[in-house]
Parts: structure tokens; sequence; C-alpha cells
């Protein structure tokens, strides 16, 4: 084979996940994040190619630098979609932020640039973990205690009180079902992008939901636990 004939194969590294953990992010922190993606590349005189883009309702936003990109005027005060596209020759890095899931994926020909600034924007991202996702498993816990009150609720009902017994039980049952079935993701989301710098410390939907389960609760112990304990003096 003549050397016209001879194809060069470059071996390429990849380092991906798609469960990496949920992230909230002010505008300052997707700027420092973008300028660690662009110092990652090789500085080898070719130009890097960027894409950030959202969507938001029927609106898909594409920009090419993180200035033309927060300077979109009809932006929400929040977004929970985010797409980071980078590249230069031979290199590549990706971060998809998304209701789901987050995912982030490196490649390129050299592997220790490859599982370093993988390990090095992975850590970032978890600095930026929002604090109420680890109370997520406390509110579940908390359904599971409640659902199974629930259950006990109606065997402790005593004949005397059976029709007022059925009422409560059955409209809490109904709030039991209404919380198990909203949407998670909308008090837990996995990716928040604070456009408008946030002034309130409590998140409105999460302080509806945290009202609920207090409501029920108490609506348990006052309706039917408290008449029990009464009539069984």
């Amino acid at each position: 084979m003549s050397n016209d004939e001879k194809v060069s194969h470059e071996k390429e590294f990849t380092k991906s996940t798609i469960s990496i953990n949920p992230c909230k992010l002010s505008r300052d922190d997707l700027t420092e994040l973008l300028k660690k993606i662009e110092e990652a590349f090789p500085e080898d005189g070719d130009n890097i190619s960027l894409e950030i883009s959202t969507k938001y309702g029927n609106t898909n936003i594409k920009a090419r630098s993180i200035t033309d990109f927060l300077e979109v005027k009809d932006f929400p005060d929040k977004l929970h979609e985010l797409h980071i596209r980078c590249s230069k020759k031979g290199y590549y890095i990706s971060l998809d932020f998304m209701g789901v899931h987050n995912s982030l994926y490196v490649s390129g020909k050299n592997e220790p640039w490859v599982l370093g600034n993988y390990q090095r924007l992975e850590s970032f991202l978890q600095k930026k973990r929002p604090w109420f996702y680890s109370r997520k498993h406390i509110f579940l816990i908390i359904l599971l205690i409640v659902g199974i009150s629930v259950f006990i609720a109606s065997i402790l009902i005593s004949k005397k009180y059976y029709m007022s017994g059925f009422i409560i039980y059955g409209l809490l049952l109904l709030i039991y079902i209404i919380i198990m079935v909203s949407d998670w993701n909308k008090y837990f989301p996995n990716f928040v992008l604070d456009i408008i710098p946030q002034t309130n410390i409590i998140n409105k939907d999460l302080l509806i939901i945290v009202l609920t389960i207090l409501t029920l609760i108490a609506t348990i112990i006052g309706g039917i636990i408290v008449p029990f304990i009464t009539t069984n003096k």
C-alpha cells in the first residue's frame, strides 16, 4: 500500500453520564461554567465552536456566546432546560440539563484530557446542588407515613362516628392521591437557571406542598385520632 493509500485512525476517548446531580445555577454560575468549558480546550489557534440553547413554552433560543444568550429579553424568571455544545478540532464537551435528567459528555483524542475535564466539570456542578433536593426523600417518607396513617385511620373509625369518619377518610384519601400524582419535578426540579435573581428564600411551589402535607397530618390527628381516643376513655 502506497503512502497515498494509507488511512490514519485517531483513537477517541469518551466519558459520559446521564445521571449527574440536579443543580441550580445563577447567571454568574452559568458564566463561570462556560469559562471553565472554554478554558478546557487546548490553545492551538483554532476557534472554539459554542452553542447554547434552551426551550420554554413554544420558544426555542440558540446563541453562540454566553453574552448573546443572557441578553435575550423575553426569558422567564427561571429556565428548566439548557443545552451546551462546545467543540474544537478533536475535542468535544456537551451538557444537557432537562426536567428528567442532567447529562455530561466529554470526548477527545487525549484520555487524561477527557477524564480530567469530566471530573472538573462534574465537581463544579456537584457544588451547585440545590439545598431542597436532599430533602426530597424526607417528603416521600412523610407521604408514605401519611398513606399508612390514612389506612389505619379507616380501621380505627368507631361505629359511633361511622359517617363523619367515612367523610374525613374520603377527603384524606383524595388529598393523598392528588399529592402523589403531582408533578414532583415541579417541586424538586433537576435543573434551575435563575435568569432573574431570586429574593425569596422559600420556593412558593415547595411551600404549597409543605402546607398541604401539614394540613393532611393535622386533619388525621384532629379529625380521627383525637376523637377515637376521646370516645374510648
